[in-house]
């Protein structure tokens, strides 16, 4: 049984958690000798996922309230506060990973050139919205299941790509290089304001919250990083 905040008893619903996943690769190899002698690789990587629950507490990252103990789950402290059933946090249901390497003899028999990419894709996530409570002094209730009150994100899609020199030096290899990050300089957001009020429940007029389902953090722009590593 549970109690209700007005103090009555109710049945407590059963805790759940399930997660399911299918993973699927394809690969493929072709060696070229026109216009440049390369051996190509590329993989691409499919994952089908699904998690639902009702065990989830507000992700802190979300909400910006840290308590002394953020991580605590006070979904079934009372009847009020168990999260409806659905979707759980970063469920994104599709997510596709590939990688292309080509491979190009060096200035030297020993040596190689080593270029690849790394794309990424994967659809959106269900945002949930979150109400704030004076008793908890954080965001701890659902308004409702992730995914209806608050949608869900866009898709996200980034790429990758390095190139790297193998120098073989005695029985070790110097690698020189250059790792591009976010070629494509999405800002691709990572987490979004799921506070759908400000304010609290007792005590307090709860107001909508402007910044509702904006980003709070975004992937990091372009840049890149040259590197020198000697493998022995």
């Amino acid at each position: 049984m549970l109690r209700t905040m007005s103090g009555s008893a109710v049945p407590a619903p059963r805790a759940e958690a399930q997660w399911t996943s299918v993973h699927v690769s394809l690969s493929a190899r072709r060696k070229i000798s026109w216009p440049i002698g390369a051996d190509l690789t590329g993989t691409v990587f499919y994952t089908w996922q699904r998690s639902e629950g009702n065990i989830e507490a507000p992700d802190v990252s979300s909400t910006r309230i840290v308590g002394i103990d953020p991580y605590a789950r006070p979904a079934f402290d009372f009847a009020e506060l168990v999260p409806p059933r659905g979707p759980l946090a970063r469920d994104r249901r599709h997510n596709i990973v590939g990688t292309a390497t080509m491979t190009l003899d060096g200035l030297r028999p020993a040596d190689s050139v080593v270029a690849s990419l790394l794309p990424r894709w994967s659809s959106g996530e269900p945002r949930a919205a979150f109400l704030y409570s004076d008793l908890y002094g954080r965001y701890v209730e659902y308004l409702d299941a992730r995914g209806r009150a608050g949608g869900y994100s866009p898709r996200a899609w980034e790429m990758d790509a390095s190139v790297t020199y193998h120098y073989t030096i005695g029985n070790g290899t110097l690698r020189v290089g250059a790792l591009l990050q976010n070629v494509l300089n999405r800002q691709t957001a990572l987490i979004d304001d799921q506070r759908a009020t400000l304010g609290g429940t007792t005590g307090a007029v709860a107001r909508p919250n402007p910044t509702f389902l904006t980003p709070m953090a975004r992937l990091d722009p372009f840049a890149t990083r040259l590197f020198v590593r000697y493998v022995f």
